[in-house]
């Protein structure tokens, strides 16, 4: 567990360097246009255009540090359910994970089923904390830490995206030398919309995975194989 955010230090910070990248290309993009005696002021709009990049690079960087983990989840999720706050109703009403049986998990879990609040709200968080000590006895299990891992990577790619594109806007207003570019815009809109489905989905298949462990989990499986 001590090295489930090391994608922090690898992989997220890749990302941003690669956005760093994609603004200067599309900040230089016409170089192979521009006439040789020109070649001094694009050198120019190359290097404040890096120092730029690299600027929003850094405080994206910090800012996403900064960010807490239920900011994140606002985020991510603008006001809808997230997979822990209705795993134990989706086992019931329409389970499509193969690996157990709604009958098998319904019979695991009778105790949480019984003691269902009626209340949206109750529910949302019944369910939510239910799940979370079902997660904490197993956080060790390689597939689970791994699934986690990569739910965590693809939120905070997510949320970096938004606080660069966000202050690409910022700086476009403050520094005139940077060039509006509606080309990289749309990048990250697309960039935007591709992250928010891939961490919505790593995060169900986490909340997944916790589930489909414990069910055949030795102290669950010893009691329901002996009625």
């Amino acid at each position: 567990m001590s090295n489930i955010k090391n994608y922090r230090n690898k992989e997220l910070i890749w990302y941003i360097i690669a956005q760093i990248l994609l603004i200067i290309t599309f900040q230089t993009q016409d170089i192979i246009y521009i006439e040789f005696d020109k070649w001094q002021k694009l050198m120019v709009t190359i290097a404040s255009s890096t120092i730029i990049s690299s600027l929003i690079g850094v405080f994206s960087f910090i800012f996403d540090s900064t960010f807490d983990d239920q900011l994140k989840y606002k985020c991510l999720y603008l006001g809808m359910r997230r997979p822990g706050e209705r795993i134990f109703e989706d086992i019931k009403n329409n389970n499509k994970d193969i690996r157990y049986t709604k009958e098998n998990a319904m019979k695991v879990y009778s105790e949480i089923y019984e003691h269902m609040p009626s209340e949206a709200d109750k529910k949302r968080t019944y369910q939510n904390s239910q799940w979370y000590k079902i997660y904490h006895r197993h956080t060790t299990v390689p597939m689970i830490s791994n699934s986690h891992r990569d739910y965590l990577l693809c939120r905070d790619i997510y949320v970096a995206t938004i606080i660069i594109l966000i202050l690409y806007v910022l700086l476009l207003c403050l520094i005139k030398s940077l060039t509006f570019s509606w080309q990289f815009i749309a990048f990250e809109c697309i960039l935007l919309i591709a992250t928010n489905i891939a961490a919505r989905q790593r995060a169900k298949r986490f909340v997944s995975n916790v589930i489909a462990h414990d069910i055949y989990d030795d102290s669950h499986s010893k009691s329901f194989y002996s009625m």
